[in-house]
């Protein structure tokens, strides 16, 4: 009975800790960072198109294998529309090589001092964050799972002002996961 309780007690930590992000309405920090374009970067380049959709990812992550693929399916549906860009946790070298292995098309900004994602307040990866240009969150979906996924393509639709795209979603995990 008393393991059962310490369990119980461990996992509402860990599921409390992984959802620790900020939260709509408040004000996403400032940040300069290079990306995987060679160019640097901050919310005001990156927003003159409108709300900008940073997902968060590590660099080494058991869930990229799973999630990247879901993430990487939205950037080719909307990611001409929409400013949907990645944040990992590297320099350009490893960026690189995450890209390589995981297929993640979309520019990345390069945060290997982990300053902006300490920021968002996050300590797992997957993780997407809509931002409107003034800096306000205005959208936050945790994790990869159904009910992450469905919600965040039906925004980036909406934003780019299209169709909600038909994605194959059906083997994602019917519960947010995080890496």
């Amino acid at each position: 009975m008393m393991k059962t309780a310490v369990l119980i007690s461990v996992l509402a930590l860990a599921t409390a800790s992984m959802a620790d992000g900020l939260k709509v309405g408040q004000t996403f920090p400032s940040f300069s960072l290079k990306g995987s374009d060679g160019k640097t970067h901050n919310l005001a380049e990156l927003s003159k198109k409108g709300p900008v959709f940073f997902y968060f990812v590590k660099q080494i992550c058991s869930a990229n294998p799973f999630a990247i693929k879901y993430f990487e399916d939205m950037y080719k549906a909307y990611g001409k529309k929409v400013t949907f860009v990645g944040v990992i946790n590297s320099d350009a070298e490893g960026q690189r090589e995450w890209a390589k292995e995981f297929g993640g098309t979309f520019m990345t900004l390069l945060d290997k001092d982990e300053s902006l994602i300490h920021g968002v307040n996050i300590t797992h990866s997957q993780w997407t964050f809509e931002v409107a240009p003034d800096g306000k969150v205005v959208g936050v979906f945790p994790g990869f799972g159904i009910n992450a996924l469905k919600p965040l393509s039906a925004e980036l639709a909406r934003v780019g002002k299209v169709a909600n795209a038909k994605l194959a979603f059906l083997d994602a995990p019917g519960r947010t996961q995080f890496g």
